[in-house]
């Protein structure tokens, strides 16, 4: 999951560099009177509907990466680790691992 946030980080860093890149030689390219001046505009749109999509794709993979670590949470909540349970014949202590057949607690 984390390779897969960094990739579209650096998706969003080239788009955002290469964005910036080609609206500088379009703004020198075209003349503010010309008829194809529109084109700037055409491109302010494009580039915040890229943006947007970036965005939505970036809060999706959180949502995703969110609801893994639930998924792999979840058989683990039956479970409790305790260290430092000292034993008879061993000078250090040592961990137990104490599996319960629920994770609910009845109070």
């Amino acid at each position: 999951m984390e390779a897969l946030k960094r990739s579209l980080n650096e998706i969003n860093d080239h788009f955002n560099a290469r964005m910036a890149e080609f609206q500088k030689e379009l703004k020198g390219a075209i003349p503010a009177t010309s008829p194809t001046s529109n084109i700037n505009s055409q491109f302010g749109a494009f580039r915040s509907f890229v943006l947007t999509a970036l965005e939505n794709l970036q809060l999706q993979v959180e949502l995703l990466a969110r609801q893994q670590d639930e998924i792999e949470m979840r058989p683990r909540k039956k479970i409790l680790l305790v260290h430092g349970v000292a034993e008879s014949d061993k000078d250090e202590p040592s961990a137990l691992v104490c599996k319960f057949l629920s994770g609910h607690l009845k109070v």
